[in-house]
């Protein structure tokens, strides 16, 4: 649901996932989202992007790294994001400041999740400086902090990250961003070394069609331990392409690539631990999406 008041814009919606399964009737599962977002226009200098959502999800038996579990591990993730931007459209130099903080807490087979319950708060400023008429240079600085509930967690750490950019809009067929920086990721326990790596985002928006559109995206940066290891070390790459057959029925076809390397990881054989990566985990998912819009034309 979207609706507009000015130039402002808030909008609202919920995403449900149902999951049923023929013989093993313990792993069904239901996944559901709710979030609502607003898009202020204070002025021709200033605007303010907030967003709250509602997560109650599960994970699959076997993709947490734990104690073998009876059902799926069910969690609940309220969140709160917000970005503020400094700086009209076309302005020589614009600031966006960012903030956002959730809290992820899991419901059921304690015994095995409780160390994984954690709050989240992020926070960074990106500058932008406008080095041709549609192209923009960046600078930017972001931390997160990872307080886990469970006390004396030897996961609480810090990331902090500085990325030097580009993003641009050099055709009515293309547009763009990307960022390269590092990464380093600072445990407050002696248990874990501390981490740093290469670290990336970006993407790339191609519209041949003005009903038709592609896009990549592409990210490099760390993610919390699901059980194994101090931290995993996730590359993805995703590709969609979105294309309206009319003005009604549109469809969605993505594809995702994704690579985990599990740092600091236990090797089952000898009882020590690894530097580098533990394992690469390859995946990719291939859905199409067909969506019927009932607003009449």
């Amino acid at each position: 649901m979207e609706t507009k008041l000015g130039a402002n814009t808030y909008d609202a919606g919920y995403k449900g996932e149902y999951g049923r399964f023929r013989e093993q009737k313990t792993d069904d599962f239901e996944n559901h989202e709710l979030f609502a977002d607003a898009a202020v226009f204070l002025d021709v200098r200033n605007r303010l992007n907030l967003r709250l959502q509602y997560l109650e999800r599960v994970d699959p038996r076997g993709t947490l790294n734990l104690t073998a579990t009876p059902t799926p591990n069910e969690w609940h993730q309220p969140s709160i994001q917000a970005l503020y931007v400094y700086g009209a459209e076309g302005a020589q130099g614009r600031i966006e400041v960012q903030g956002g903080h959730l809290e992820k807490r899991y419901v059921n087979n304690r015994f095995a999740t409780a160390a994984l319950d954690r709050n989240d708060t992020d926070y960074g400023a990106t500058f932008l400086w406008r080095a041709m008429p549609k192209t923009y240079l960046s600078v930017a600085f972001k931390q997160s902090v990872h307080d886990y509930v469970q006390p004396g967690s030897a996961l609480n750490s810090t990331d902090t990250f500085g990325f030097i950019g580009v993003r641009w809009d050099a055709t009515a067929l293309t547009s763009g961003r990307l960022a390269l920086g590092r990464q380093t990721k600072r445990f407050d326990s002696a248990t874990n070394p501390d981490f740093s790596a290469l670290a990336w985002e970006g993407g790339i928006n191609w519209k041949p069609l003005t009903y038709s559109t592609v896009d990549y995206s592409t990210k490099r940066s760390t993610s919390e331990s699901t059980g194994l290891g101090s931290t995993i070390l996730t590359q993805t790459h995703q590709l969609a392409w979105n294309h309206a057959w009319s003005g009604r029925i549109s469809s969605n076809l993505a594809t995702a690539l994704l690579d985990d390397q599990f740092q600091n990881a236990p090797i089952a054989s000898a009882g020590n631990a690894r530097s580098e990566e533990h394992t690469s985990e390859l995946q990719s998912r291939l859905h199409l999406v067909c969506r019927l819009l009932l607003e009449k034309k």
